[in-house]
């Protein structure tokens, strides 16, 4: 079991200073875009 599913991992920093205000990180959304991209050019 990842340690990240449990109460034993470190805080993460992006939840601690975004305080609940965005639901979303940046890398995920960046990679959230280059999977749309990719999608796009498969003529999907």
């Amino acid at each position: 079991m990842p340690m990240s599913w449990t109460s034993l991992a470190p805080p993460d920093p992006f939840v601690e200073t975004s305080a609940g205000r965005s639901p979303f990180r940046v890398r995920d959304l960046l990679a959230l875009s280059d999977l749309v991209a990719s999608l796009e050019g498969c003529g999907g």
